[in-house]
């Protein structure tokens, strides 16, 4: 008895609910992850070279977003 989970959730009362939890769920794991990875290479970053990041904190992090995102686009 070999179940995937789209048959698992098929199976489950209130099927269409419980798709729709698990997709949130896998995006926020997601986000959050993505999140956690962004702030600890801007705060390394920062930490290295505090004079000149620190003042620019929020652009330093938009532009290292920025650059994650094109490099992330080539594996879509």
């Amino acid at each position: 008895y070999q179940l995937f989970i789209p048959q698992v959730v098929a199976l489950l009362p209130h099927g269409a609910l419980w798709s729709i939890l698990f997709f949130l769920l896998l995006l926020t794991m997601g986000i959050d992850t993505s999140f956690c990875m962004i702030e600890n290479f801007v705060t390394s970053l920062t930490d290295l070279w505090p004079r000149q990041l620190h003042k620019r904190r929020k652009s330093f992090t938009l532009i290292v977003c920025a650059v994650f995102f094109l490099c992330g686009l080539p594996q879509v």
